[in-house]
C-alpha cells in the first residue's frame, strides 16, 4: 500500500498541516510555493492609485495578497473605509477586517470573480464607478461583466504573479523522482493552476497523480486546462477539502 501525499503548490497556514498530520498517521505534507509576487504599486505612481480609490464608490478584492499591498500605502488605505468593498470570500474578507478593520460584502452562494459578480449584481447603482484591483493574471470575468452591464469602473493591477522557477524545477525532480508515495497536488489558486501546467505538466509524463481544488475560481482553471480535480463547493477551508477527499477516494494505491 502506498503512503500518500499531499502536496500544496502553495503558502498555507501550518495549522492546515498539522491537522492533516494529526488525523492521519499514514499521510506526509510537503509544500512547493509555485508562485512569486511582484508590487507594481510604488512611492512614484501611488498616488494614482489613490486617485482611482478616491474616485470610485464600489471597490472590488478578490485576493489577501491585494490587501497586503494596498494596506502598505496609507494613502489608498485611508479612503476604503468610505468605500463599499466587495471580496471574493470569507477567507478575504476576514483578512480584510484583520488587516485594516474594514468590513467588506462577499457572496454566500460563489466564490472568485463569480461571487464578486454577485454581489455587484445586487448592489450596483446607476452612478457608481467601481474598481477592480487585482494580479496581472486575473481571469477576465470581472472585466468582461463591466462591459456586459455597462458598469463604469475601471480594472487596475495591484502586483504581478508569476512562476517561481526554482521551486517549480524542484517539485518537477521531486515528482520524477519519488515514486513510491501516491500523490495528491492541492491547488488553491488559478495562478497555481496554470503555473503548474506550464512548468510541471508540459515537462513530464508523470500519470497517476490526484489533484484538489479549492475555491470555483480554481476548479474553473482546472477546467479549462483540462486538469480533472475534485472539488467540494461547501468545503470551508484546506483541512476540510483534504478530509472530503479522502472519504470518497481510495488513493492509497
Amino acid at each position: 500500500m502506498k503512503q500518500i501525499e499531499i502536496i500544496f503548490t502553495g503558502k498555507v497556514d501550518s495549522q492546515y498541516i498539522d491537522k492533516i498530520l494529526k488525523t492521519y498517521n499514514g499521510i506526509d505534507v510537503k509544500q512547493f510555493d509555485l508562485l512569486q509576487f511582484s508590487p507594481v504599486i510604488n512611492s512614484s505612481n501611488v498616488h494614482s492609485y489613490a486617485d482611482l480609490i478616491q474616485k470610485s464608490t464600489i471597490i472590488c478584492i478578490t485576493s489577501k495578497k491585494t490587501v497586503e499591498i494596498i494596506s502598505q500605502y496609507p494613502e489608498i488605505a485611508h479612503d476604503l473605509s468610505k468605500k463599499k468593498l466587495v471580496v471574493s470570500g470569507v477567507k478575504v474578507a476576514n483578512f480584510l477586517k484583520k488587516q485594516l478593520k474594514i468590513n467588506s460584502y462577499y457572496s454566500e452562494k460563489y466564490q472568485g470573480q463569480r461571487g464578486v459578480m454577485d454581489v455587484l449584481s445586487k448592489i450596483v447603482k446607476g452612478r457608481d464607478w467601481v474598481v477592480y484591483l487585482h494580479s496581472n493574471r486575473a481571469e477576465d470575468h470581472i472585466k468582461k461583466y463591466f462591459n456586459d452591464m455597462n458598469i463604469q469602473g475601471q480594472c487596475k493591477v495591484v502586483y504581478e504573479t508569476n512562476g517561481n522557477e526554482i521551486v517549480s524545477q524542484s517539485l518537477l525532480q521531486h515528482l520524477k523522482n519519488d515514486t513510491i508515495k501516491q500523490k495528491v497536488v492541492f491547488f488553491a489558486s488559478p495562478s497555481a493552476v496554470h503555473i503548474y501546467n506550464e512548468k510541471v505538466i508540459k515537462k513530464t509524463n508523470i500519470k497517476g497523480m490526484h489533484y484538489l481544488a479549492f475555491g470555483q475560481s480554481t476548479q474553473q482553471a482546472c477546467n479549462d486546462l483540462a486538469i480533472r480535480c475534485f472539488f467540494e463547493e461547501n468545503s470551508k477551508d484546506y483541512f476540510e477539502t483534504v478530509v472530503r477527499f479522502l472519504e470518497k477516494y481510495d488513493v492509497s494505491g
